[in-house]
């Protein structure tokens, strides 16, 4: 049920409109990715479509599985740094594991925890802008194309747009104001942006700068001797 009003919610946002007062890449910021992120979020906060969010091997019957799992999730994993150059099968029996010394240096991951909260968190980031600029924009486009579509006869639909083109040209000088809110929430946009950047790599232990580059480097690099970026994060 809750997915199923989440999707009802997310059709309603991007339904057809007879009137636009935004531009498209703005749009593309604060509505369609607020849109993904949501879904999203509420694709891993349903069981029925993502499962638990994790599982645990043991070899021990003594203690319930949901039990083992709920303890598993709240603690922190960690992976070795220096266990993810080592050669596997011989060296290591995965990357980041390695139980052969005393000596070594852990990387805790935490982030899977909250990882939900993140994404509604980011979704309501990247809509902020819009939120705010329909406040401030308080309907005027709609004002002044309001029934617009409902006139039948051509005559009186130039005559409409004649009415709006004349408001448009008397009121040239008196909107200076309504342009500066615009500009401003672009800016945010634009803002939030290079914000979600940096919060995605703090998130992830500052592996997201480097991760597309990685990536190159793991398809060009000899199959036994590579260690595979996404396994590492």
């Amino acid at each position: 049920m809750l997915f199923e009003d989440a999707l009802k919610t997310l059709i309603r946002i991007i339904r057809p409109r007879n009137y636009l007062i935004d531009q498209t890449d703005f749009r593309l910021h604060c509505m369609y990715t607020s849109m993904l992120l949501l879904l999203f979020f509420t694709i891993i906060t349903t069981k029925q479509i993502a499962g638990d969010p994790i599982d645990c091997d043991h070899n021990s019957y003594a203690v319930k599985q949901t039990v083992l799992n709920n303890y598993c999730y709240i603690q922190t994993t960690y992976t070795i740094t220096n266990a993810f150059d080592k050669k596997l099968g011989s060296e290591i029996p995965h990357p980041g594991v390695f139980i052969n010394s005393d000596r070594y240096d852990e990387n805790h991951h935490i982030y899977y925890q909250w990882v939900w909260f993140i994404l509604f968190f980011q979704a309501f980031c990247f809509y902020c802008p819009r939120w705010l600029w329909k406040g401030w924009e308080n309907g005027k486009i709609k004002y002044l194309v309001e029934d617009f579509n409902e006139f039948l006869n051509e005559e009186n639909k130039n005559n409409k747009k004649k009415l709006i083109v004349n408001h448009m040209v008397e009121n040239r000088e008196n909107n200076d104001n309504y342009a500066e809110k615009y500009l401003i929430c672009l800016i945010l946009a634009f803002c939030n942006v290079l914000g979600q950047m940096y919060f995605i790599n703090f998130f992830l232990n500052g592996e997201f700068y480097t991760y597309g580059f990685d990536v190159i480097k793991f398809i060009y690099t000899d199959p036994n001797l590579r260690s595979d970026p996404m396994v590492k994060v």
